[in-house]
């Protein structure tokens, strides 16, 4: 079985997730969504190049940021992307957020088609001021 530790698997390269990402902040803009958080593994795997337990924080302009709860160092050696922050929980990003954009977003995507709703309201709390909307769809465009 072939796993992301084996020898024989290649990084997704830089310019392969940057591409990624970019078209990702493209359509955001389009259907009017600040940001988005992405937490489903395979998700992250495509955008961010690792599928440690975290985040990933696409703003709809700018560099992204990687949020990993656990097996930081792991994520740093298989992920491309400059921004990359250790958490405790989930409870940080909004915090984490403020200071790397100095500002939470007004609209922030969510994957609605695999989050569960323990997860939502968690996200609800520490985001009371946002408007939800769903970004599985521009993820998948």
């Amino acid at each position: 079985m072939t796993t992301l530790h084996s020898p024989n698997v290649t990084p997704i390269p830089i310019a392969e997730i940057n591409h990624r990402w970019s078209h990702l902040q493209k359509v955001f803009q389009k259907k009017g969504i600040d940001g988005a958080l992405i937490v489903q593994r395979v998700d992250l795997l495509y955008f961010s190049g690792t599928a440690q337990d975290g985040a990933l924080y696409v703003p709809c302009d700018g560099e992204p940021v990687l949020f990993i709860k656990r097996y930081f160092p792991r994520a740093r050696k298989e992920s491309p992307l400059n921004q990359i922050v250790p958490i405790d929980s989930f409870r940080d990003i909004p915090g984490c957020l403020m200071d790397h954009y100095s500002a939470l977003p007004r609209t922030l995507g969510l994957e609605f088609d695999v989050m569960p709703v323990a997860e939502f309201q968690l996200f609800q709390k520490g985001f009371p001021s946002q408007k939800f909307v769903n970004a599985s769809t521009s993820i998948l465009d």
